[in-house]
């Protein structure tokens, strides 16, 4: 990956910004095959060429003979140098350059065709290193709200300042939604102060799932709780080790299901992660 300077935008690209309100454009990156690539493959060329060529010019010389497996060795290895150099020219039409426009608002991401993603849509974000040293490669994985994935890798240091930021941005995001969560559920508030939370039936708690069935209290600890399913006509919970489900509950013994949904994924993120 490299940096490249900020002019002038395709008219394609600046259109497609300006229709999804992205902002003002910041950096520009580019990495993929380019002119590297065909530099690399004139320089195949150039020796597979030179290669022949000696081999024509002495060949016409009667008092220089070669052995013939060193012939056929001189022409094979002019022809591997030809094949790299026509595979190397060949794969910018296959593998084009992807370019990454950081804007204010958003990113675009182009690689055949132009993606869109504003700050605000992206779900998950999750960031490798690999290797040591001054500039370890960095990896970065984006996951838009509609689940596609983007995909940056540079050995660029100040692209970590694109990866602080999304750092914070989801932190943020996070954050402000977890709050929102609560003033709209009070069950997540009463759970995480330690309250066992009804929801007809079963109840969940810190301890782990209260069932409540004639009279009769039963409680399985989290620690041995394998999964929990509410569907859409009855709660299946799982044991650990074992083949069979621990309980069924009928979806009618079962209140508020929707707040029960959300109070299980909140659980599942932070018990069990």
């Amino acid at each position: 990956m490299r940096r490249i300077p900020v002019g002038k935008l395709p008219p394609k690209i600046s259109q497609y910004a300006a229709q999804q309100q992205l902002g003002v454009l910041q950096r520009i990156y580019e990495w993929g095959a380019g002119w590297l690539s065909i530099v690399l493959s004139m320089l195949c060329f150039l020796l597979s060429g030179l290669l022949i060529a000696g081999y024509l010019y002495y060949s016409t010389i009667p008092t220089f003979l070669l052995p013939l497996w060193q012939t056929d060795a001189i022409l094979f290895i002019s022809g591997c140098w030809l094949l790299l150099g026509a595979w190397l020219l060949l794969t910018p039409a296959f593998t084009p350059l992807t370019r990454l426009y950081i804007f204010s608002k958003g990113l675009l991401y182009y690689k055949r065709k132009a993606e869109v993603i504003h700050w605000q849509q992206i779900a998950q974000f999750w960031k490798e290193e690999k290797g040591t040293g001054k500039f370890p490669r960095i990896r970065y994985t984006l996951q838009r709200d509609d689940g596609k994935t983007f995909t940056i890798t540079s050995h660029l240091a100040e692209l970590t300042l694109l990866g602080d930021f999304l750092d914070h941005t989801m932190t943020r995001r996070q954050s402000t939604q977890q709050d929102l969560t609560r003033e709209q559920m009070p069950q997540l508030s009463a759970y995480d102060n330690g309250q066992v939370v009804p929801f007809g039936a079963l109840s969940l708690g810190k301890q782990g799932i209260f069932l409540y069935q004639q009279h009769v209290q039963m409680v399985l600890a989290w620690n041995e709780v394998a999964s929990i399913g509410v569907g859409e006509h009855e709660v299946i919970i799982r044991r650990k080790c074992t083949q069979h489900e621990w309980y069924v509950l009928p979806i009618w013994a079962v209140a508020h299901t929707e707040e029960l949904k959300a109070l299980v994924n909140h659980i599942v993120l932070h018990q069990f992660r």
